[in-house]
């Protein structure tokens, strides 16, 4: 990976992590604005139309914008951090472009995949 985007994903993550810490004790209008945004991050046709169904979902009032607005107000601003940028960066934003040129450069498209585990240690028996 190049100096240029190491450098563009640590400020992408950032500036994330900042703003979706600020979300959760904003107006709703402001975590639909925020699906704009990522939007314009996601290259694959297939994560730009579920972040357009997401905000369909959020102006509509579904429960999982309280669901949203609570897991960013009430968690831990370390694990808030660790969430952020995990999922939300890493898995929606970033891991997308990355398994969009893994598709171009081997042929077909690898999954994404998140572990959450509370003793952070891994029992898969994965090689590589």
């Amino acid at each position: 990976m190049s100096y240029y985007q190491r450098l563009k994903n640590y400020t992408i993550t950032k500036i994330m992590v900042a703003m979706l810490s600020m979300v959760g004790n904003s107006p709703d209008v402001v975590l639909i604005k925020f699906t704009y945004l990522a939007e314009r991050l996601a290259k694959k046709d297939y994560y730009i139309k579920i972040i357009r169904w997401i905000r369909e979902l959020f102006q509509s009032g579904h429960p999982s914008l309280i669901v949203a607005k609570k897991i960013l107000r009430e968690t831990h601003p370390a694990h808030r951090q660790q969430l952020v940028k995990s999922f939300f960066i890493n898995q929606l934003l970033l891991g997308t472009n990355k398994r969009k040129e893994f598709q171009d450069k081997n042929g077909f498209y690898p999954p994404g995949f998140i572990v959450i585990s509370p003793s952070m240690l891994c029992n898969l028996k994965c090689f590589g």
